[in-house]
């Protein structure tokens, strides 16, 4: 049944095709483009057809109820949707909700519990609720199929006091078990996602803890599971300041909690079930704020490790150091490094990239496929896709994830165009960088690395256009750009301006190679009458090759005729 092997041996893991796991935060449920009740086969189509043909092999079905922008805070969190007796279940004994779309998850949930119902009893689990469906229709089509909690979800700190019926009943009534303002914070997150804490669960109380707990075992219990994971990336603020660092030992004692319940399952099953655990990308930061991952993959705990951005996109996460801890680890060598593709929600493009060329408020394929061939380079296991669903409801209703054909195939994902971004700080890289301020020294060279994972020594190698933004540079500053140990000729160099804005574009495919590309900018001459400084805001490197592995002879999957009606296969 299972897609992708995992076995105790060292290298039996990484010897396996890509791990590409598809997350399903449960919006599919919501249906925000079709009436309620979607009845079965309806949502088990929203859920799975997107994914047919395509290289997922695993999906991660993520408990409780997610009617996005069909409701205020984006997530009801720490309400569920499956047949829980553990947490509360939203919609249950409501009849009227405050929007349409927390109707259409609840009546969703409620029509799946009497159709699925049969269906249940026929996979042997007598559930019939979505997660059953999930499972029994994610096995059907070979794949495996994790159940998943966030730990801390925060959407609902942007409602306005504890007192709003659409807080979780549980933390209404325990109050005392809420951090407020007390968290720690994790550096990973954004200014906005810093006050998600608000009402996150102090993890350091035992109530806390059990409750947990029994979420995670009456999920393993009742499922015909493959897997859980434990998602501590939406917010990874588990402790009081000062305290986390102190209390991480009972975050690990709850890992070998869940480990020992999938354990007793597994000996039913006659195999290993999988534990996973998403953590953001900071490895220091992570064990400051009590996630000690060294701990995990030295007692064994964790099959599968995903490398993630609690703000979504990061254009090169650094899968090295987790890759060399779960090596250096005997007990973790087992365990996979998966690393996150870009999330379905983009950093805003530049205006006047969008108005010279077009770019669109959503990632391309080549842009996902970029970032996926980094992430193997690095030594990543696997790819995790996450929200990408969601572009064709939230920013574009043509939009076809034609990457999802390939990005689990390294010989098709070689000869695809991808699209790389050197990201800001913190998120991949060191933009932006201020290259000469009025009145000042010039002369002085800024630095960065451009890292790209195509083969450019090949009797047919691609183009690779490098587009750079610079802001306030005219014709009167003299900007010299090196690539590699190569000085870029003048004329070679195309610009475009808009406004500030002047965009560069120059040809470097014959001197571009896989892995590091120093990208060097000096300053020789400042236009004397504008006093904004030089700032590089954009590096981009667009890798085209041309008709060559582009396309596909017949479409093979639902997405692969999406590609070919839209033209992008």
């Amino acid at each position: 049944m299972g897609a992708v092997a995992i076995a105790g041996a060292p290298d039996a893991a990484r010897s396996a095709r890509p791990r590409v796991i598809f997350c399903n935060d449960g919006g599919t449920l919501g249906a925000p483009g079709s009436e309620a009740p979607l009845g079965l086969e309806g949502f088990l189509a929203a859920s799975f057809d997107m994914l047919r043909g395509t290289a997922v092999n695993t999906v991660y079905w993520q408990l409780g109820t997610d009617p996005f922008k069909g409701t205020a805070s984006h997530r009801l969190s720490d309400w569920y949707s499956h047949r829980t007796a553990v947490g509360p279940v939203w919609g249950e004994g409501v009849d009227r909700f405050r929007t349409a779309g927390e109707w259409r998850i609840a009546e969703n949930a409620r029509s799946l519990a009497v159709a699925g119902h049969a269906a249940g009893h026929a996979a042997g689990d007598g559930i019939g609720d979505a997660v059953s469906a999930v499972i029994d229709r994610g096995h059907a089509m070979g794949l495996e199929v994790l159940v998943s909690l966030r730990i801390n979800d925060g959407s609902d700190a942007t409602l306005d006091s504890l007192d709003d019926a659409h807080v979780s009943p549980h933390r209404r009534a325990h109050p005392d078990w809420l951090l407020g303002d007390a968290g720690h914070l994790h550096p990973g997150l954004s200014p906005r996602q810093q006050k998600h804490r608000r009402f996150a669960y102090d993890f350091a109380l035992p109530g806390v803890r059990a409750y947990t707990l029994a979420l995670v075992r009456e999920a393993i219990e009742t499922y015909a599971l493959d897997g859980f994971d434990i998602d501590f990336c939406r917010q990874p603020s588990l402790f009081r300041a000062g305290a986390a660092l102190q209390q991480a030992p009972l975050v690990t004692a709850m890992l070998h909690e869940v480990r020992a319940a999938l354990d007793i399952k597994s000996t039913r099953a006659g195999r290993r079930l999988l534990l996973s655990v998403r953590v953001p990308h900071d490895l220091e930061a992570n064990r400051l704020a009590g996630l000690d991952i060294a701990a995990w993959l030295a007692d064994g705990l964790i099959d599968i490790l995903v490398v993630s951005d609690p703000a979504g996109y990061n254009y090169r996460l650094p899968v090295e150091a987790f890759v060399a801890l779960a090596g250096a680890a005997p007990a973790g060598r087992h365990c996979q490094v998966v690393a996150q593709n870009l999330c379905g929600f983009r950093e805003p493009p530049l205006r006047s990239e969008t108005v010279l060329f077009g770019t669109p408020a959503c990632y391309t394929p080549a842009h996902y496929r970029a970032n996926a061939a980094l992430h193997a380079q690095a030594g990543a296991d696997g790819h995790y896709l996450w929200n990408q669903h969601l572009v064709a409801t939230f920013t574009d209703a043509g939009f076809v994830p034609r990457h999802w054909l390939d990005i689990g195939d390294a010989a098709a994902l070689a000869r695809r165009d991808k699209h790389y971004l050197v990201g800001p700080v913190g998120r991949g890289g060191p933009l932006p960088l201020m290259l000469a301020v009025y009145g000042g020294a010039v002369g002085g060279d800024a630095v960065l690395d451009v890292e790209l994972a195509d083969d450019f020594d090949t009797a047919s190698p691609p183009t690779a256009c490098l587009r750079l933004m610079v802001e306030q540079l005219t014709a009167l500053d003299t900007l010299q750009l090196f690539f590699g140990a190569h000085e870029l000729p003048h004329a070679a160099v195309s610009r475009q301006l808009n406004y500030n804005d002047c965009w560069l574009d120059v040809e470097v495919g014959h001197l571009a190679r896989r892995g590091s590309n120093p990208l060097r900018l000096r300053v020789l001459r400042r236009n004397p009458h504008v006093q904004a400084p030089l700032v590089l805001r954009a590096v981009q490197v667009l890798v085209h090759y041309g008709g060559a592995g582009q396309g596909a002879s017949a479409p093979a999957s639902a997405v692969e005729a999406r590609a070919v009606t839209h033209g992008l296969a």
